[in-house]
């Protein structure tokens, strides 16, 4: 219960304080279940993308496992090696409700191979081409992990601040209302038997002159 004295005044206070915790107790419920309902789609996106990775990364060794049987290993280490190129990955943002969460984004074109064709087979090459959509699909899992990391922790925040307003805020401004109107009526009682008991004062001299109308006091 909060500690405010018991007064008409207050008891307004406390009343439009009530009206307005309960419509942001309904707003952020609100925004909580969207945040839920747009994290578990993003985690169905993220397994059906994961599945996708899955098959690239068995490709991409199945590739390399052929290509092992065709060329020499130091030819491969030395043409992965030579093959090396970094990769220009843009960070932009995307609002999603009132959070901005990254998003990653890279060239879609593979570069062309750089090592020499004389000493390396032709899996060599099927196995660099394919590993390109494995690096991009790859990227799209991270920036996915990352927005739910970032959702998770609003969410997180928005839980407890339901919370709080649902199991001690509201209650507290609700039983605080009811301790202010018990005492504001046992005073209203109290101020009505005070007005009566006077009313009773006020009557009883004349009840009393009006019991002998014709009675004429003689001096003893």
């Amino acid at each position: 219960m909060l500690d405010v004295s018991p007064t008409r005044m207050e008891l307004l206070k406390l009343k439009r304080k009530l009206v307005i915790a309960r419509r942001g107790h309904k707003l952020l419920k609100d925004k909580l279940d969207e945040l839920v309902r747009i994290v578990l789609e993003i985690l169905s996106r993220m397994a059906e993308e994961r599945k996708v990775m899955n098959r690239l990364v068995l490709s991409l060794r199945r590739e390399m496992a052929l290509s092992e049987f065709a060329t020499v290993p130091k030819a491969i280490d030395a043409a992965l090696m030579a093959s090396r190129e970094g990769s220009d990955i843009t960070v932009t943002g995307e609002q999603v409700l009132n959070l901005r969460v990254p998003v990653f984004s890279m060239e879609e074109e593979a570069p062309a191979p750089v090592y020499g064709f004389i000493q390396t087979g032709a899996g060599l090459d099927e196995a660099v081409k394919s590993f390109f959509p494995l690096r991009e699909k790859l990227l799209q899992v991270v920036a996915m992990e990352r927005k739910v990391a970032v959702l998770a922790h609003e969410i997180e925040g928005t839980r407890r601040r339901v919370n709080a307003l649902e199991y001690i805020l509201i209650p507290d401004i609700e039983e605080t209302i009811r301790s202010i109107t018990m005492k504001l009526e046992e005073q209203e009682r109290n101020t009505q038997i005070q007005i009566m008991r006077v009313k009773d004062m006020v009557r009883a001299p004349k009840a009393q002159t009006s019991a002998y109308p014709g009675a004429v006091k003689y001096p003893v």
